[in-house]
């Protein structure tokens, strides 16, 4: 029975300092719900792939970190913007200005995106300035912004409306309710072709880079992620885009030349 007992203590003992040591091991990885496909897809409330994902699950082997799943729309930006004990990942823009008192940026460029206007308007066939869509209505998704359309808002020379999903967007577009449905390229090309059945053969993209630059997309850590683990991922992210590994993983979820 003595000898039960000193098991069981040891046992006891061991457990607070096994399960710090597994928290510790922990890298939280902040999900976007439903707004961030095909970067990161959700489904049943569980990750399931997406190419943020994918080149995250490939860049932490070898930094013995073990990613925990974080899946809630409005607590990425929440979580981003305090200093946790566990460190976490996502990815994130510098043109997006994200608040870096307690994170920082990886310095690899995973790729570029750029924004186009989805319409059915057949008089919209290619804008090079601000000025092509003066007095024009546009569709938004919600919480997004948009300075550069934002801006020209401000000044009444565009009206906005906001929606709060890629299936909104595409009916006020479709039936020609706004002038066209304002996203990044590669996103809504994705859940166009999720759609395929469904899609008006109206729909065209129209580029928009001239007036909302394209720029390049980055993982964001916490500062609580360890300087030897940050090499690590920055090191793994070198070898990733150089052996044209990112370019593979894009392909799998995007058609070549959107």
């Amino acid at each position: 029975m003595e000898k039960t007992a000193l098991i069981i203590t040891l046992l006891a003992a061991l457990l607070p300092a096994k399960m710090a040591l597994a928290q510790s091991n922990e890298l939280n990885y902040l999900i976007v719900n439903k707004r961030s496909a095909p970067f990161q897809l959700v489904e049943q409330q569980r990750s399931n792939g997406g190419v943020i994902t994918r080149i995250i699950e490939e860049a932490v082997v070898g930094t013995g970190k073990h990613l925990k799943y974080i899946i809630s729309t409005p607590k990425r930006n929440k979580l981003m913007k305090k200093s946790l004990t566990t460190p976490w990942i996502t990815y994130s823009a510098k043109v997006w200005q994200p608040d870096l008192s307690h994170a920082r940026f990886i310095d690899i460029p995973l790729f570029d995106v750029r924004h186009s206007l989805l319409t059915c308007d057949a008089g919209l066939k290619r804008v090079d300035s601000g000025q092509g869509l003066h007095h024009r209505t546009l569709a938004i998704l919600k919480n997004f912004d948009y300075p550069e359309l934002q801006g020209l808002a401000e000044r009444n020379l565009l009206t906005l409306v906001e929606v709060n999903s890629y299936d909104q967007g595409f009916m006020l577009a479709q039936h020609q309710r706004v002038d066209g449905f304002v996203e990044m390229s590669m996103r809504l090309q994705y859940h166009l072709d999720a759609h395929t059945d469904t899609a008006a053969q109206c729909f065209r993209l129209v580029d928009l880079s001239s007036l909302i630059p394209p720029f390049p997309i980055y993982l964001i850590v916490s500062d609580k992620l360890e300087d030897q683990h940050f090499d690590t991922l920055n090191s793994s992210l070198r070898k990733m885009k150089q052996s044209g590994r990112i370019a593979e993983l894009l392909e799998e979820y995007l058609r070549p030349d959107i």
